[in-house]
């Protein structure tokens, strides 16, 4: 575990990188068109990307299949708190995008990211009773983010210029796999590699969406990187 430790403070010290280079790029990346040119910030996100990408490789890589909830996941104090401060924030995200919301499929992707936060504090329950957790209190986070992925995608998809959402669009692609490969634990059919690997870069992609991530989305994305984040965190250990 202390070995593995060591890779996450320069994924770390990327993922901090990415969220500025991003801001930098807002700021000189784009023309008055809203074209993106040849800036220098450009150079070093991509790299940044790729780095972190690379990193992460390295680190799920060096884990041994190990596919059973109790065989991966113990109670914490500290695994308790960042949970339940990812789940709150998942539902501020899910309000905003409730009180926002021009029709019914932005409702409800919006109601089942409430239940789903729900049901991430009935996982944390189960676990501090030493106990593995119903799988279906993880499936409305899951499912909540499909309408509102969709939807986004679909507003993005106006604007011709791919530079203006493609981090968003990474960052919720890998929220929705990483809440999908980690639920597949409490079916003792986890699979470590893979949801070590998404959960680092859904925090990864993250951090470079929000410079210009709406208020629900950074709530959403921040809510469920720390949720999954906290587990995987456990997924490196022995």
């Amino acid at each position: 575990m202390k070995k593995r430790i060591w890779f996450l403070l320069p994924f770390a010290a990327l993922t901090v990188a990415a969220f500025f280079l991003r801001r930098l790029t807002l700021v000189n990346g784009f023309d008055l068109q809203g074209l993106p040119i040849a800036d220098g910030s450009w150079t070093f996100l991509i790299l940044c990307c790729i780095a972190a990408c690379a990193l992460a490789c390295a680190v799920s890589l060096r884990l041994s299949p190990r596919a059973k909830f109790a065989e991966n996941f113990r109670f914490s104090p500290m695994l308790m708190f960042v949970g339940i401060i990812g789940g709150m924030l998942f539902v501020a995200g899910s309000l905003f995008v409730w009180k926002q919301a021009e029709n019914t499929a932005q409702k409800l992707g919006a109601a089942l990211g409430i239940v789903g936060a729900l049901g991430w504090v009935g996982v944390l329950a189960a676990l501090k009773k030493g106990a593995t957790p119903n799988p279906w209190l993880q499936l409305p986070a899951i499912l909540s983010c499909i309408p509102l992925f969709i939807l986004r995608f679909r507003a993005w998809g106006l604007d011709p210029i791919l530079g203006d959402y493609c981090f968003r669009l990474l960052a919720c692609a890998a929220q929705l796999l990483a809440l999908f490969y980690l639920a597949g634990f409490a079916f003792d059919r986890g699979k470590r590699k893979m949801t070590v690997f998404l959960s680092m870069m859904a925090i990864f992609f993250a951090a470079a969406a929000l410079p210009d991530a709406d208020a629900a989305m950074r709530l959403g994305l921040i809510g469920s990187a720390l949720y999954c984040g906290s587990f995987s965190l456990q997924l490196l250990g022995d």
